[in-house]
């Protein structure tokens, strides 16, 4: 019959979390919280009482689908699978490339969801902090010579420039891409510097303000 949702294969509690999880997150980005549990449902291909069997209510499942979205362990593995064979610049731009990914994806789903800033600190947010800074910085060191100050110090203008260039409340008229953020980083925006060619600032749409509410 038309309209029904077909049965959804038994699965074991834990896999029947991680697939409603899985199923919530583009939602969340389309919806926000606004998000029903028939949509939710719907995408997981299973009835609607299923999701109750193993969340205690809709608010438990986005925020767990949040906690798996904002987790950043993929995201680590992701910069540790970067080649180490690249140039400095080549190294770099890859970096910023993930790193740029990572930002615009979880910038997206917080202001989905009404997130307004930074979540509070914690052990965990302290312990994937080193981390993130302890892969950027085994991937610079083979290129330590070729830099002014400590790889780490580089780690963290990375970082600063490409949140920069992602969040909308900073972008402006200015859209800077992996290239640009590394060679601004890399090289400054002196003329004659040694950067194969200057950094590319492509003008972009201004970001239109947000309306008071």
């Amino acid at each position: 019959m038309e309209g029904v949702t077909p049965r959804a294969p038994a699965l074991p509690p834990d896999d029947r979390r991680a697939a409603l999880v899985a199923a919530t997150i583009p939602l969340l980005r389309e919806h926000g919280r606004g998000v029903t549990t028939r949509q939710i449902a719907q995408a997981a291909g299973v009835a609607e009482g299923t999701i109750f069997r193993v969340f205690d209510s809709k608010d438990a499942l986005v925020d767990a689908a949040l906690a798996d979205a904002l987790d950043p362990d993929e995201f680590h593995a992701g910069l540790r699978a970067l080649p180490g064979q690249e140039s400095l610049r080549e190294t770099v731009v890859l970096i910023v490339s993930t790193v740029e990914q990572r930002l615009r994806s979880v910038i997206a789903l917080m202001e989905a969801v009404g997130i307004m800033g930074p979540p509070p600190t914690s052990e965990d947010h302290a312990r994937h902090h080193a981390e993130f800074f302890e892969i950027v910085c085994s991937l610079l060191q083979p290129h330590a010579a070729e830099l002014r100050v400590e790889p780490v110090v580089v780690a963290h203008l990375l970082r600063l420039q490409t949140f920069m260039a992602c969040h909308p409340a900073t972008t402006g008229e200015i859209r800077m891409d992996p290239q640009a953020i590394t060679d601004i980083v890399l090289y400054g925006v002196a003329a004659g510097s040694p950067a194969t060619a200057a950094p590319q600032l492509v003008r972009a749409t201004a970001h239109r303000p947000r309306k008071a509410r």
